[in-house]
């Protein structure tokens, strides 16, 4: 298990590029096990289904290790 939060924030940044990139206009209502997502979605206070999934993993890392703008 990873417990380095750098490293876990830039594996959901690296997450977030690939789907960028190869699946940009997925949005969380398109994966494919609801459940699971929905779960994640409740445990971040999440509740936008038409968000981008990059979106997400971009919100996810930034929770973890915050980018100064």
């Amino acid at each position: 298990m990873i417990t380095d939060t750098k490293e876990i924030a830039e594996r959901l940044r690296t997450e977030a590029d690939y789907w960028r990139d190869y699946n940009e206009n997925d949005t969380l209502f398109d994966w494919w096990h609801y459940d699971f997502v929905e779960s994640v979605l409740t445990a971040f206070d999440i509740h936008n289904l038409d968000m981008h999934v990059y979106a997400l993993f971009d919100k996810l890392a930034d929770l973890i290790d915050p980018q100064s703008i």
